[in-house]
């Protein structure tokens, strides 16, 4: 199992953000809870760890994604950011994007705090 794992990296990139939230943007309450629901796209096959395979679109750091938006790929391949929903307090990344061997996934949520959430 261990192994498997080594082939699989989940980088996750949460947002922390005060404004509202957009349409096809998953908004998590910073209240001690896990966050169960993302954005998810992948996979993306690295040649070295430290690449930022969302330079095309903006960079990880500038990322604002929307379900639905388009990303392509240094290979010419098309990934849509998708909505995951986790019934556990666990990303599933297989059943969100699938399997593949030697790949990198990104997961996205806004964190807002609960005060925010409830006006």
């Amino acid at each position: 199992m261990r192994k498997w794992l080594s082939y699989l990296l989940v980088i996750l990139s949460c947002v922390s953000s005060v404004w509202a939230q957009e349409a096809g943007q998953p908004v998590a309450s910073v209240n001690g809870e896990y966050i169960k629901e993302w954005l998810v796209i992948g996979p993306f096959f690295p040649d070295y760890i430290d690449k930022d395979f969302l330079a095309d679109a903006g960079g990880e750091a500038n990322i604002d994604p929307k379900a639905g938006d388009i990303v392509t790929t240094g290979d010419g391949r098309t990934l849509t950011w998708k909505r995951y929903k986790s019934e556990t307090n666990l990303i599933h990344i297989i059943k969100a994007i699938g399997y593949s061997n030697n790949s990198i996934a990104y997961a996205f949520c806004i964190l807002k705090p609960e005060i925010l959430l409830k006006n």
